[in-house]
């Protein structure tokens, strides 16, 4: 399950997404107290964590 934390030093970037993602997201954010950035960059972190080291593929 995804646990929202605090973030820390970040790179900027421009990512378009579906604005009912971004809904969702600012929700998430809301209701967690942090940043849409923060949910965003802790989603990307989950992912990458549940695709594994990539050694297999």
């Amino acid at each position: 399950m995804l646990k929202i934390k605090p973030g820390y030093d970040t790179v900027t970037k421009t990512l378009r997404l579906p604005e009912d993602m971004v809904r969702e997201l600012e929700r998430i954010a809301r209701e967690n107290r942090v940043t849409f950035t923060s949910v965003v960059e802790q989603c990307l972190q989950y992912a990458l964590d549940s695709m594994g080291s990539g050694e297999d593929k």
